[in-house]
């Protein structure tokens, strides 16, 4: 049918539509299964979850990629992170919902389900499906007609539908489950106005500051006890939730040399010399090119970029050289022009034989059935739809009487599309393709315009063998003088290699600097019997490029080591300006006892300045830019009164309040802004809250 086409070529796009959570909520049952022996790769309050689980959901979620993108598409190894990283979601997430829902003995009732299918509230999931785009309407009768034949459907139609239902069921389920949540949220109304004042109001600020720029870093030396308050100060921060590790590593790109590019200039040559003789054009695209070859008409804008002009000014037979096309050389041949409707609206039944029917018709019965019917539409065109749901083996035909809607111009098979292309508007004809005789009705197209048929091939401007070989010779050459970690950097100086840090690596990253596919080298850096100063005993190799790797250092789960905080040198600026701000406050206690910002200002020997329009809930504190302390200090003031020294972002502050310009303000809108964030964090929020209260284990490492 149809709508299960339809359902099942857009599966994959129901994950991106309404995300992870959605889909996972009930856990199949083979999670449950005890008796599995394989390895867990997870363990979710308790359960375990086997490698052949998650498998199977990688497997069904890469079948929904696939029907989606297309059945060719070829998954990079990002798409396949992506694709475990959803499977891994879609079963803990699942696992989590289902034990918080059966806690709280939530349920959806078959009531329920009928309200989503037939009833006032239709599941938006299977409005996507069976609403009309030019109405808005909801076909309630078409659902119901699916329904009450779903014993009489194909199994794997079935099985297409009983997704769905799966999925609308769950979307259902976590709806109540995070609307009771939200609904727990609530925004008294004195806050509200208070926020709405402090979003609203304006003050005003005079200030003086001794800038820490007065004191040079060359003038600070760090003791330890300077690491020690740092670090205690900001401990809370420099927690790590998951062991990591530092890796630091060299690498050489393979990159066409200039004998390889003349090889393939070469190379290029010879075919094109070939393309200009060849008769069987399709079978040599496919035996020379790195693309497919295309059999369809494209119109201008369609063609391969940069042919568009040559292609469209040129006679049929016409070819052209190979030129050199970003990361390929490209030469076409133009095999023909035509004037052709671009899309295109027909409807058709469908006289399948031989295997593709039940009633096992062999091609003979079959063409006398499609003729006699092409005679009775002749007569009667207006009877399409009733013949069709009666005789087509297409199975959509009783939803949609045969009409196949408007459709692009290539399209259909060929045979079908030649014949919509070459007759005329309500033409009634009979073709035979692979499916069997379409007795075929022409309803409309579009005018025609010029398309042209064209073979572009495309040979990639690649590195040969030899090169590669070179450059892994080269990087087998730095890995034999490493003897450990600690001359890495001096071979790499020897050898004009720059030496690069990945630093905190997780245990499941699969990228790193300037590696986009890293996840051996993460394996490795992992393995137990590797210690922080050890150097891969292989060179790594990736997409065009080999890499040498060495462990330089391992973190433990928990807060950092005061020891490393010495070995950040991105924080030794923080630490240094805590120290100017100890000396700052020392000189800042000359203003005690002055009773204005001026006076204040001459006793330090600098200029007092204003701040104006300072919002409490803003970042800026006037032209100083972000300042939280200093208007955090600022909305305590009274107006007039001089506040104490305040360590800034910049500088030593003492300022006074010089106004306040109070706003209107809108309670009610701040009360909705916030419901509103918080109902849209509220899946993140109780996804983290239920991981916490039941506990995961992640075994994932063990095998990716």
């Amino acid at each position: 049918m149809a709508v299960i086409s339809k359902i099942r070529k857009h599966s994959g796009l129901i994950v991106a539509a309404i995300g992870i959570a959605i889909i996972g909520f009930v856990v199949q049952d083979g999670l449950g299964n005890r008796r599995n022996r394989a390895p867990f790769i997870a363990e979710v309050g308790g359960e375990k979850v086997t490698y052949a689980t998650f498998d199977q959901h990688v497997s069904q979620i890469t079948e929904q990629y696939r029907n989606a993108q297309g059945a060719d598409v070829n998954l990079t190894p990002e798409d396949l992170t992506q694709i475990r990283n959803m499977a891994w979601e879609r079963i803990v997430t699942g696992i989590l919902m289902q034990k918080a829902c059966d806690r709280m003995g939530l349920q959806v009732t078959p009531a329920e389900m009928n309200d989503m299918y037939y009833g006032e509230h239709i599941s938006p999931i299977l409005y996507q499906y069976f609403g009309n785009p030019a109405t808005g309407e909801y076909d309630r009768s078409q659902v119901m007609m699916l329904i009450s034949n779903f014993d009489q459907l194909p199994p794997e139609d079935r099985q297409v539908l009983s997704e769905v239902e799966r999925i609308v069921k769950e979307e259902r389920l976590k709806e109540k489950y995070y609307f009771m949540v939200a609904q727990g949220f609530y925004v008294p109304t004195a806050f509200a106005a208070e926020l709405a004042h402090l979003r609203a109001d304006q003050a005003t600020a005079g200030f003086a500051c001794l800038p820490y720029s007065e004191i040079s870093d060359n003038d600070i030396t760090l003791t330890d006890a300077d690491y020690r308050r740092f670090y205690e100060e900001n401990k809370h921060t420099l927690k790590q939730e998951k062991a990591s590790v530092d890796i630091d590593y060299v690498s050489w790109d393979v990159m066409p040399t200039a004998a390889d590019i003349a090889d393939i200039e070469r190379n290029a040559a010879e075919v094109f010399a070939e393309l200009q003789t060849e008769e069987d054009i399709p079978d040599f695209v496919m035996t020379v090119s790195a693309d497919r070859f295309d059999s369809v008409y494209k119109t201008r804008s369609e063609v391969e970029p940069g042919w568009d002009s040559l292609l469209f000014n040129a006679q049929p037979g016409t070819s052209f050289a190979p030129r050199r096309v970003l990361k390929a050389y490209q030469m076409a041949k133009l095999m023909d022009v035509q004037m052709r409707s671009d899309s295109l609206h027909a409807a058709h039944i469908l006289i399948g034989f031989g295997q593709s029917v039940q009633n096992r018709r062999d091609r003979d019965a079959a063409r006398a059935l499609a003729d006699s019917l092409k005679q009775v539409l002749q007569a009667a065109p207006d009877r399409l739809a009733e013949l069709a749901a009666a005789f087509s083996d297409d199975r959509s035909a009783a939803q949609n009487g045969g009409d196949l809607g408007w459709q692009k111009d290539g399209t259909f098979v060929k045979p079908f599309n030649q014949a919509l292309i070459d007759g005329r508007v309500g033409d009634i004809t009979v073709v035979e393709t692979a499916f069997g005789f379409h007795v075929l009705r022409i309803i409309d197209k579009t005018a025609p315009v010029k398309k042209v048929l064209a073979c572009v091939i495309s040979m990639p401007v690649e590195p040969s063998i030899e090169t590669a070989k070179d450059v892994y010779a080269q990087a087998s050459r730095f890995l034999s003088q490493c003897k450990s970690g600690a001359d890495f950097d001096s071979v790499a100086r020897q050898n004009g290699m720059r030496v690069r840090t990945a630093t905190r690596v997780d245990e499941l990253a699969d990228q790193m600097p300037g590696l986009t596919n890293a996840r051996e080298i993460v394996r490795w850096a992992y393995n137990k019997d590797n210690k922080a100063g050890d150097v891969a005993q292989e060179v790594f190799e990736m997409e065009n490029r080999y890499v040498v790797a060495t462990l330089k250092k391992r973190h433990k789960e928990g807060y950092m080591p005061l020891s490393e905080l010495k070995e950040m040198p991105q924080l030794e600026y923080r630490i240094k300006r805590d120290v100017k701000a100890d000396r700052l406050m020392e000189k800042a206690k000359t203003a005690e006892g002055k009773t204005s910002v001026a006076q204040v200002a001459e006793a330090w020997g600098v200029t007092a300045d204003q701040a104006e329009n300072v919002t409490f809930n803003g970042y800026a504190f006037g032209a100083r830019g972000y300042e939280p302390a200093l208007i955090g200090t600022l909305f305590g003031l009274k107006e007039g009164q001089l506040s104490k020294p305040v360590k800034g972002n910049s500088g030593v502050y003492v300022l006074a309040s010089e106004g306040l310009t109070v706003g209107e303000g809108n309670p009610d809108m701040i009360r909705f802004q916030m419901m509103q964030s918080f109902q849209q964090r509220t899946f993140n929020l109780v996804r983290a809250a239920l991981g916490e209260d039941y506990g995961i284990k992640d075994n994932r490492a063990m095998y990716f």
